[in-house]
């Protein structure tokens, strides 16, 4: 019931009530549909993150089914809301509890202070001045630097959920499980770039980005595609042979990953994409620079790309494509590092 819940939440959320025979699609006009509730369901709204976009704030919407299948399972409604809520700001509250640390180092930097004022006022010696004023401002580092970090940790969770829910929601419309239109907003905002790069794969008029999304949503247990890919992908707009270049993006997450993965090396795997579209090396020896160019980070290492396909020979954007990538026999992937024009050596 609200007023049990309101009771729970009492300086931590406000609860409002939708009351019976409420036009909920106005509320929804008003508030948009993320952040609105109707049918009985519970809508748990976050507060915006600091220095995040103010149009968008985390939100956990728990619809009538799943709300029975809590009292199902015999537990309470009231205690799942107030859990799901102070998951998230048990960390945030605890940083502001006035500890007996913090007050320490509130006592700690106003006794500093005050011996600072008084040294120079009785003529101290200029050392010992300096070194009071040091352990000053080394005290107000530290602070500012636990405040960053919480500031970073707090940012990084929030992305990471919101990441999380952009996953899901994109597994779930891959699934098609049958969902109603009031229900499956998130769903679709996932699907829509998969969806509008299949449209233009129809049209034989696929981006470099779309060819992209769609072997990385398709063949996640093959292929991973890193941001950098995407990024040269996006400045590689102008690229004319798009329908191309997703046939070899196509056949390196089947069949040069499947003879990958049966032991074959890239003397026979290379086959699959016909005449010299692959190249195992560079043609010349790479500089430095060059080596730089084709070197990319992934999960904490950096890996130098020359397995590369292409398109063209021209130094165009528009007619030229190179793809560099590199096989993982560990866990049995290929990483794609770059999707642009060609590289200088």
């Amino acid at each position: 019931a609200p007023e049990r819940i309101r009771s729970l939440l009492i300086g931590i959320a406000d609860v409002v009530a939708i009351q019976q025979g409420a036009n909920t699609y106005k509320i929804e006009d008003i508030l948009g549909r993320r952040y609105a509730a109707w049918r009985g369901a519970i809508n748990i709204v976050f507060k915006p993150r600091r220095g995040g976009k103010p149009s968008y704030c985390e939100s956990i919407l728990l619809h009538p089914d799943d709300l029975n299948n809590l009292l199902e399972e015999g537990k309470s409604i009231e205690s799942e809301v107030l859990a799901i809520i102070t998951h998230r700001t048990n960390l945030p509250y605890s940083w502001q509890h006035i500890s007996l640390d913090v007050v320490n180092r509130k006592i700690l930097r106003r006794q500093l202070g005050k011996s600072i004022e008084r040294a120079k006022q009785n003529n101290e010696t200029a050392e010992y001045v300096a070194l009071l004023e040091e352990a000053d401002r080394e005290l107000q580092e530290k602070d500012n630097e636990v405040a960053i970090l919480r500031s970073d940790l707090e940012e990084t969770t929030v992305e990471a959920r919101k990441l999380q829910a952009d996953i899901d929601g994109l597994k779930y419309a891959l699934s098609g499980r049958e969902s109603s239109t009031d229900e499956n907003t998130d769903e679709v905002e996932a699907i829509t770039p998969l969806r509008e790069a299949i449209s233009a794969v129809f049209k034989d008029d696929p981006s470099l980005e779309q060819s992209l999304t769609i072997i990385s949503a398709l063949f996640p247990d093959r292929v991973v595609v890193l941001e950098s890919a995407y990024s040269s992908a996006r400045d590689s707009i102008q690229f004319r042979y798009g329908s191309k270049a997703f046939k070899l993006l196509w056949n390196l997450a089947i069949g040069y990953w499947e003879a990958l993965a049966s032991g074959l090396g890239d003397g026979q795997a290379k086959d699959v994409f016909g005449h010299n579209a692959f190249a195992a090396n560079e043609s010349e020896v790479l500089s430095a620079a060059g080596k730089s160019r084709r070197t990319f980070h992934y999960r904490g290492r950096d890996i130098e790309m020359q397995k590369h396909l292409k398109i063209g020979v021209k130094d165009s954007v528009a007619e030229t494509l190179r793809v560099h990538f590199e096989w993982l026999s560990d866990e049995q992937r290929i990483v794609i590092g770059y999707c642009g024009k060609h590289l200088d050596f």
